[in-house]
């Protein structure tokens, strides 16, 4: 720290939770930037406690009005024309966007909560780069977004970044796509979730299930329900391990380039292997009596559905897990 209070350094020589921590315990009012050769972000404080975020992405990560263009919440050309009066009032988007009624007060501050949460992870996770914090009165104020204390929101993410790692196991790739085992049933069934089942469900996690079966990968249901990567995963890893939802493939990446002449011999050759070894596969399972196959195989009509227990199970998980959260705070 110099004659000014500014205080520099350099990410990996000190640990960034350090800077929050002193920040806060010496409610400290300025501007925390941090850089990597991926971007900066600039979070504001006041007393301590963070009040604004402003930023600096090259692909316009944690960007509002790109967060609701990718959710889907607003059409490009509206958003376009909010956005011209927003310059021209010089007014904030989020005060656009409450004006118009496509987002209450509390919906924006709740989305804003969201972007400070996803920068702040993000940046902990830089190995490589600078920061600066500079005290100064002019700092800038997110709209809607009440004073955050910082090292509540930085335990929190510490907390949140530890879980992930464990939901990553069960969900390793984001174009992964899910669906709940209503899928497999007969269009004439519509009772394999009860309307029972899905009323218990809190609003996220109903949020969630909807976008899954609309054969969305993980990434678009990121995008599209505005509830954060950590309670995606969260809810996403619940419904697995209980059993409400199951992986059904996984979206292909984008396409390289086509393949040279000197290629194609190899790829024909792997067709002409494959479509040899489904041949000699399905002949054999032709001429296999059906007495012998280990398991019943369902006919077209019958269906797989969640059985009470499955549905009882993920309840009492839910369960444990609060009961050992409201143990844990009473300590």
């Amino acid at each position: 720290m110099n004659a000014n209070n500014e205080l520099k350094g350099y990410l990996g020589g000190f640990d960034l939770t350090d800077v929050l921590q002193l920040i806060s315990q010496q409610q400290k009012t300025g501007i925390l930037t941090v850089k990597s050769t991926v971007g900066q972000i600039a979070l504001s404080f006041k007393g301590g406690q963070i009040i604004g975020m402003n930023p600096g992405m090259p692909n316009q990560e944690f960007d509002l009005e790109q967060m609701l263009k990718k959710s889907g919440r607003l059409l490009a050309s509206r958003l376009s024309n909010l956005r011209q009066e927003q310059i021209r009032r010089n007014i904030s988007l989020e005060q656009i966007l409450v004006e118009h009624e496509v987002m209450n007060a509390e919906e924006v501050g709740r989305l804003n909560l969201l972007r400070i949460f996803e920068a702040l992870t993000c940046i902990l996770k830089w190995k490589k780069g600078s920061y600066t914090f500079q005290p100064t009165s002019i700092v800038h104020e997110t709209p809607y977004l009440p004073p955050q204390p910082s090292d509540f929101v930085l335990f929190e993410i510490l907390r949140q970044m530890d879980e992930f790692s464990v939901f990553e196991q069960n969900i390793p790739s984001a174009n992964a796509i899910y669906e709940s085992v209503s899928t497999f049933a007969s269009e004439t069934d519509d009772n394999l979730f009860s309307e029972d089942f899905k009323d218990r469900l809190p609003v996220e996690e109903r949020t969630i299930l909807e976008l899954v079966t609309k054969n969305n990968t993980v990434q678009d249901i990121t995008d599209k329900s505005l509830l954060g990567k950590y309670n995606v995963y969260r809810i996403l890893n619940y419904f697995l391990e209980s059993g409400i939802i199951a992986q059904k493939g996984e979206k292909a990446a984008t396409l390289g380039r086509i393949p040279g002449s000197g290629q194609w011999n190899k790829v024909v050759t792997g067709i002409l292997y494959i479509s040899l070894i489904s041949f000699i596969l399905l002949t054999i399972a032709t001429f296999i009596p059906s007495a012998w196959l280990p398991v019943n195989i369902p006919s077209r009509n019958s269906h797989i559905s969640p059985s009470k227990n499955v549905i009882s199970m993920y309840f009492n998980q839910k369960n444990k897990a609060y009961r050992k959260a409201e143990a844990l705070l009473h300590q």
